[in-house]
């Protein structure tokens, strides 16, 4: 399906095309990573413990930017490519970030309504 969309919709070159499938390839994780993060903001919202979030945003902007330099920097990786894995390592530490903080915001929350 990659093929066909890049090369026939997208009217990349069989080059290009080949070079655009690893990073959607990669980025095609972000959803599921997005909607975790998401419930562990809405968690942490709602049992008024926001600083972490913050924490957590800053974690992700860190390990984007060691991604970028490492992969183009060191390792003279394609750009796109680096910057889908960049993306990607940056939310999932931002998600086991907020995991390893504060894995009792459920049960905060649950003890507010109760």
């Amino acid at each position: 399906l990659g093929p066909l969309w890049f090369g026939l919709v997208a009217g990349l070159s069989p080059t290009l095309a080949a070079i655009a499938l690893w990073p959607a390839r990669l980025m095609a994780l972000l959803p599921a990573l997005d909607y975790l993060l998401s419930y562990q903001r809405a968690r942490l919202v709602l049992s008024r413990q926001t600083r972490v979030i913050t924490m957590a945003t800053a974690t992700e902007a860190m390990a984007i930017v060691i991604v970028l330099l490492v992969g183009i920097a060191a390792l003279d990786v394609t750009g796109a490519i680096v910057a889908a894995l960049a993306v990607l390592v940056g939310r999932m530490a931002g998600n086991l970030f907020l995991l390893r903080q504060h894995p009792s915001a459920a049960r905060d929350v649950a003890a507010r309504k109760g």
